[in-house]
Formats: structure tokens, sequence, C-alpha cells
């Protein structure tokens, strides 16, 4: 009841704003009624802040909000057990030469990566998944893609700044392959994301069509917009807005996915897209439906959710997420096997002709003494 979202919460912030309305009108004393004055703007801003979390649906508990904004990262994700038997048999002996496919999960903004534990509960959500499908299983990768909840950096190379897509579809996928047993970047690669991580996935899915299989666009937008960057490139410096682009025409087309669709060379393969959009925002469908159009002129067969009852919010893409994962896992799982499958018959003729020069007769000594 005392949620966030909770009615019982917006009850008790009217009744203490009302309150202190009582105290001002009440109080005989000059320092009292601006005392009571300035505590009113509390509750007050407070219930403003509740209505525009409700509106989108993002926070739904205290715990959530208070990890996310406080900015605990990873080291407060909760550790789950395996949703079922099933889940576990990729980390015995069968799969120990195994690499599997990758999940790039990209935040909105304001938002960080435990957005995705704390608003999007893609833990269990998962886990659920890989229950009924254990044989899809895969890595979730979460970067920060904006380094703070200050900024909105779009994962854009910025030609004065931060190279944000660098880090987003470059350095995060070799690291990640460095440090554990996963495919290597390429078609056994998802990305996803929702509203500017949406817009993300759209983006680096097409300059970097080698490098991700699927992606999964939940609520994206496909023009950037101005972003929050830091002031000077500094961290921790004051967000500033602006268009990074301006005076770059050409970097603005090419990361205008609506634009870019039209102009993506034609020997480049697509990776596969999966579009999600909540009935009641009207913008959001017309850019998603668009947007597919223009796909499908490259791409077979896009699928489009529209989630009904919802519009440019939490409850939306939390509602999109597990359908969006039963749709990418089984594909980028074929690519994985199929890589396995390469790699194993490279690796058996390499060891066939080893054995085969090892196995080639040596000339006798007597063979290769000089004749006196």
């Amino acid at each position: 009841m005392f949620e966030p979202q909770g009615t019982a919460f917006f009850l008790l912030l009217i009744v203490v704003f009302g309150g202190l309305l009582v105290w001002v009108a009440l109080a005989r004393q000059l320092v009292f009624r601006v005392l009571a004055a300035c505590l009113a703007f509390l509750p007050a801003m407070v219930f403003g802040i509740a209505a525009v979390n409700k509106y989108y649906d993002y926070y739904q508990t205290w715990g959530g909000m208070i990890n996310d904004l406080t900015g605990q990262g990873a080291g407060s994700i909760p550790k789950y057990a395996a949703g079922g038997a099933g889940t576990n048999k990729h980390f015995q002996k069968p799969f120990r030469h195994h690499k599997f496919p990758v999940i790039e999960l990209l935040h909105g903004a304001p938002g960080d990566p435990q957005a995705w534990v704390d608003v999007m509960a893609v833990i269990p959500t998962f886990l659920s998944l890989l229950e009924a499908h254990p044989d899809d299983a895969a890595v979730l990768v979460m970067p920060d893609t904006d380094g703070g909840l200050r900024y909105a950096l779009q994962c854009l190379n910025n030609p004065r700044g931060i190279q944000d897509m660098t880090f987003v579809a470059r350095d995060v996928p070799e690291a990640i392959a460095r440090i554990a047993r996963v495919q290597p970047p390429g078609r056994a690669w998802g990305v996803a994301g929702y509203s500017e991580g949406g817009y993300c996935a759209a983006n680096i899915a097409l300059q970097d069509p080698q490098g991700y299989g699927a992606a999964g666009v939940l609520s994206g937008y496909f023009a950037p917009i101005p972003s929050e960057v830091p002031a000077g490139d500094k961290p921790g410096a004051k967000p500033i807005r602006e268009n990074v682009f301006r005076g770059y025409p050409g970097l603005q087309f090419i990361n205008t996915p609506r634009a870019y669709i039209t102009r993506v060379p034609i020997n480049d393969l697509l990776p596969v897209f999966w579009l999600a959009a909540g009935a009641q925002d009207r913008l959001d469908v017309i850019a998603a439906e668009n947007f597919r159009q223009l796909l499908e002129t490259r791409v077979a067969n896009v699928p489009f959710m529209m989630v009904p009852d919802g519009g440019h919010q939490g409850s939306v893409w939390r509602a999109a997420l597990g359908p969006m994962l039963s749709w990418m896992t089984p594909q980028l799982a074929r690519q994985a096997a199929h890589a396995d499958a390469v790699a194993a018959r490279a690796a058996a003729r390499a060891a066939a002709a080893r054995k085969a020069q090892h196995a080639k007769p040596r000339p006798s000594p007597a063979a290769t003494m000089p004749k006196k």
C-alpha cells in the first residue's frame, strides 16, 4: 500500500500537505508560518515525482528506487537460484566446450543497468524462459551506457567528445569475449533496449550488422534527440544538452535509423529485428510501424508487438520483455551452435593435419649420408 505507486502513499502526501497548509493558516508567529510554508513544498514535490513515476510505471518498490538512484550497480544484483533442473545442465561436463550466445541489454535514460533488475525484472523472466527452453541459454550483459543517471549519451560517438557507441558495440563485447565462455562478437550476439536503449539497439544494429544477429527495440525512437553530456567530457561534470552532430550532417544521417535503413549497403546482411510499443502511445506506435515498413524492404517478417493499455512506460517494457527474449534466444542459440560446429570442424581438420605431418616417414640416416 505504501510503495511508490500505492494509493495509501499518495493519500499520505495529501494529508501531510493539507496539514501543513492548515498550520500556515493558524500559526500566529511569523517564523512558524514561514516554516510550515517551506515544509509544505516537500510533500508537494514528492507528490509530483510520485505522479510521474506512477504515470510511467517505473519504480514499483522503494528498494528498486533506492538501488537505482544510489547507483549500487552490479554488486547489489540479487543471487537467484536456477529456475529448474534443466537450466543447470549448461554448466555441466557435456557443455564444457560450448560457447554461449550473448544478449546486450541497454537501459533507458535516466537509468542504469540496475534498472533491468529492479524495474524490468529480467532475472526471473529469463530464468522462467530457461526452465521451459533450457537449450536457449544465453549470457545477459547489461552495460552502463550513459556513465551516470545525470547523462543521456544515446550510445553515440560524439565527433567532439565521448565515443559511447565504440564502448557499447566494441569495447564491451570484446571484453566479455575475453573473460567469459561466450561466442565472439558476431551473429550469435543480440542487442536490445527500451526507450533510449531501444534507439541504441536499432542504431547499433544497422551500423554494425557484422557484430549482431538480432535486435529488440522496445518503445524506441528512430532519430537522435539532443543528448545530455558532461561538460568538457569530464566524468561527473554538469550535464549540458546538445545535438552532438551539429555541423556534421553526414553523421546525423547515419545515426538516424529511419533514414539510414534506406542507404545501408546492399551487401550487408542485417540482423533480424523485433519491435514493441505501448498501444496508448500514438507516437511510439507510428514510429515503430514506419520503421517496420522500411525494415521489411531488407528484412523479412519483422514482428511488432503492441502492448494494450500502456504507453511509454515500464509496464509495457516488462510485458514485452518475455516475448522478445523468447523470440531472440532460439535464433542466437542456432547461430552459436553453427559457430561451434564450424569451429569443431576446423579443429578436427587442424588435428588431422598435425597427425598426418607426424605420420610422414622420415628418411633413414643411411639414405641421407653422402656417397664417398
